[in-house]
């Protein structure tokens, strides 16, 4: 059975942006500006892993005994009358986790809110990306899964949400087809509002290449960022460099060490969350609910980190969103 919504008044918006190594680092062959989508046809499976609306589906199937995500994204263009696509399968390379019973729960007791969460911590992604120019990219890699659902308002619960995945780096002979997955770290972080006592939640993992052998979750996970820009546009404090550790036991009772530090983090996108929203209601958003939601994206790679006393070079990827104006 599929459910059908019929919310006029809802819009989703999409972005997507293809980057590639240069001679100088990441080069923005495409950053698309972001697109109200009317949410009018909106389908939802009974199961809540099915999405489909207007130029976007996500469909979660089971093929040959695998289970796989298919994803299909159409993204106007505002300066060209050709839209880019994508095209991309995403085939799980390990069991998904969760923490606990998968819910976080914010405040005193459960009927404040929480934040339901699993992960999927490395996938085999291989698809199409066509491009507005005509260029087409057949692509193959790996990736992370993170399923989410808040069971609040965002702003009320959540300032700061920060999202970091550290992949190591492929040598010219692994092919993802063929070869297994690639160790990789994620670390999530949330920052709950004083509304839910200001407490700091720090969820990580550690993918060993062939399953999760790590889940960090406590205080002794950490997180800094030693220098920061004010942002001229939003007026947030941003950061400049960053340090993550790991800390725990990993499952068969061995102490578990990450370490992943940059000193120049490399800036490569901002996203406004209300950037399509109507102007009437973004200045109610902005001035009486104090929110100005807006997610930073970095991109850095051949960076070092250190797991178990041992160095590994891959690429590290930074979703920082600051959600609350204060």
């Amino acid at each position: 059975m599929i459910e059908t919504h019929r919310w006029p008044r809802i819009n989703c918006q999409l972005t997507a942006s293809y980057h590639k190594k240069g001679s100088h680092g990441i080069s923005i062959v495409e950053q698309l500006e972001s697109q109200q989508l009317p949410a009018v046809n909106m389908h939802i499976s009974d199961d809540k892993l099915n999405l489909s609306i207007k130029d976007c589906f996500n469909n979660v199937e089971q093929i040959d005994g695998v289970w796989k995500h298919k994803i299909n994204l159409t993204i106007p263009s505002k300066s060209s009358s050709t839209p880019m696509t994508i095209d991309m399968d995403f085939t799980p390379l390990s069991d998904p986790v969760q923490m606990n019973e998968g819910k976080t729960y914010f405040g005193a007791n459960k009927d404040e809110g929480f934040q339901w969460f699993r992960i999927i911590p490395a996938g085999k992604c291989t698809g199409t990306i066509r491009l507005s120019n005509g260029e087409e990219i057949v692509f193959t890699g790996q990736g992370a899964c993170v399923h989410n659902f808040q069971g609040f308002k965002p702003h009320t619960a959540v300032q700061r949400w920060n999202v970091a995945y550290y992949r190591q780096n492929p040598t010219s002979s692994w092919d993802v087809t063929q070869s297994g997955g690639l160790p990789s770290l994620l670390f999530i972080q949330m920052h709950a509002t004083e509304d839910y006592h200001g407490v700091t939640l720090q969820y990580g993992y550690c993918y060993d290449g062939e399953s999760v052998n790590v889940v960090c979750n406590g205080p002794d996970n950490q997180v800094s960022y030693p220098t920061t820009t004010l942002d001229d546009d939003t007026a947030y404090a941003v950061p400049t460099a960053c340090l993550y550790q790991w800390k725990g036991m990993d499952f068969h009772g061995t102490e578990f060490n990450a370490t992943v530090e940059v000193s120049n983090m490399k800036y490569f996108a901002r996203q406004d969350l209300l950037d399509n929203v109507p102007k009437l209601l973004r200045t109610v958003v902005q001035s009486v609910m104090k929110a100005k939601p807006n997610m930073f994206r970095y991109l850095d790679q051949d960076v070092t980190a250190t797991i178990n006393s041992s160095p590994v070079v891959g690429t590290l990827f930074q979703e920082l969103t600051f959600l609350v104006d204060k």
